[in-house]
């Protein structure tokens, strides 16, 4: 997408898990206006509660489960690409806009003051949405860089004890996705993570679902697969090697589960990204 600027607005009112583990090539901004959720961020787990701004990066895998009470939350994304706002800004003022996606924290606790400002800004935002005024487009970039402003500002405040694990459970579910994260090209096995982690398979199986809303396959996969596209397009490996280079070892499974995850055989989509 060449330039992207789209508002999302949901209301659930019981519990929701987001289908799948997923990323894609443009910038997302999640607010959170009542509710908790838990959401996965490439290798950590968040606890979001209401008025809570997460940042999410092009090509970062992520998911949301319920995060606690009766699960239902109301919530507002934004997606948009880089050149959204290529005539309002010059590329080094983006680059030092966008730098608040590179902290270590992906989300941010915010004041009630804050919050008023991130919701009054979403207000006018999805007012232009509605009535397509003159100039809506314009003013939507104006408006999505204040956003981007204050969220530059509150990035490098941000503490890590804000989002820490709140129990030993999610604690320990914390850990096992870093670990998955930084060892997906190993042959790991739901046994074998859970004599690593000291906790029973069956245990760890329902724990791993119930914290990050994804089976540990489903999470595993995503990450293999995301990195065996990035090998298709930057590398001459062939089809057989990114497949053992992310961890599968089995070249039929890992086609049918490219396929199955992009749309695409990995040698169309390796075509596809020729340039």
């Amino acid at each position: 997408m060449d330039s992207l600027f789209q508002l999302e607005y949901k209301k659930q009112d019981e519990e929701y898990t987001m289908p799948e583990a997923h990323y894609h090539d443009y910038y997302e901004i999640y607010y959170l206006y009542s509710g908790e959720r838990h959401y996965l961020l490439e290798d950590r787990i968040y606890h979001i509660h209401q008025g809570d701004l997460v940042l999410i990066p092009p090509n970062i895998v992520h998911q949301t489960a319920e995060g606690g009470g009766t699960g239902s939350h109301e919530r507002m994304l934004i997606y948009f690409t880089k050149s959204f706002l290529s005539d309002l800004l010059s590329s080094e003022e983006r680059v030092g806009l966008l730098s608040c996606f590179q902290h270590k924290l992906k989300a941010l606790r915010l004041s009630a003051a804050d919050q008023t400002l991130v919701e009054t800004i979403l207000s006018k935002m999805r007012k232009e949405e509605r009535r397509n005024l003159a100039w809506s487009a314009f003013y939507q970039k104006i408006l999505l860089s204040e956003l981007l402003v204050l969220a530059s500002r509150k990035a490098s405040e941000q503490l890590e004890d804000y989002f820490y694990p709140e129990g030993p459970v999610h604690q320990k579910i914390h850990n096992i996705v870093r670990f998955m994260g930084e060892n997906y090209q190993q042959m790991l096995s739901l046994s074998d993570l859970a004599e690593r982690f000291f906790v029973s398979p069956a245990y760890l199986s329902r724990a791993f679902k119930r914290v990050t809303g994804l089976t540990l396959t489903e999470y595993l996969n995503t990450v293999r697969i995301k990195e065996a596209q990035r090998l298709l397009r930057q590398s001459n490996s062939t089809v057989s090697d990114v497949a053992l280079q992310v961890g599968f070892s089995s070249h039929t499974h890992f086609g049918r589960t490219f396929k199955q995850m992009t749309g695409l055989s990995p040698i169309k989509y390796r075509k596809s990204h020729i340039k």
